[in-house]
């Protein structure tokens, strides 16, 4: 709890083991402190969820001021609070559902996603539904490509 001379994390494991761990609060995750996860000899600046996992827990990734890039696998279906909160590198996510999964409260709090990568017009129907209207800023325009970067949909707040 509150080791702010924490620099970084040493993870013995892979990133799918670390999706795993069952973090209760934000200051049960070392990353809140130390913003920087490495496996093995490696910083962790990109992330591609478990393709066996569907629900991304809360607080996993929280504070991890390294990760500029998210994969979510297809069988994601929701994203908890608070798991990529102060991620403030994070600027691309290449989402792989075609359904945009449920975000809860903060998900993605403080972060600075500039495009979102998703499959088809499907999808970024579901994506502009249910992302524009959960996220939690107060001023954001989140953009939304489609796999040839054809074109980019802004989702606006609810309240703008």
């Amino acid at each position: 709890y509150q080791c702010l001379g924490l620099r970084k994390v040493l993870f013995n494991g892979t990133t799918d083991d670390w999706f795993v761990i069952d973090f209760q609060s934000d200051n049960s995750n070392p990353l809140k402190y130390a913003g920087h996860l490495y496996i093995g000899d490696s910083e962790v600046t990109e992330i591609s969820t478990p393709d066996t996992i569907t629900v991304i827990p809360p607080y996993v990734c929280v504070g991890m001021v390294s990760l500029n890039s998210l994969t979510l696998g297809e069988a994601v279906v929701k994203i908890s609070s608070h798991a990529f909160d102060g991620c403030r590198s994070l600027q691309t996510i290449d989402a792989k559902p075609v359904v945009a999964p449920q975000l809860e409260r903060y998900a993605f709090l403080n972060t600075t996603i500039r495009s979102i990568q998703v499959k088809d017009e499907e999808s970024k129907d579901s994506y502009r539904s249910t992302w524009g209207k959960r996220y939690n800023y107060d001023v954001m325009t989140l953009p939304v490509i489609d796999d040839n970067n054809a074109e980019i949909v802004e989702i606006l707040p609810e309240n703008q």
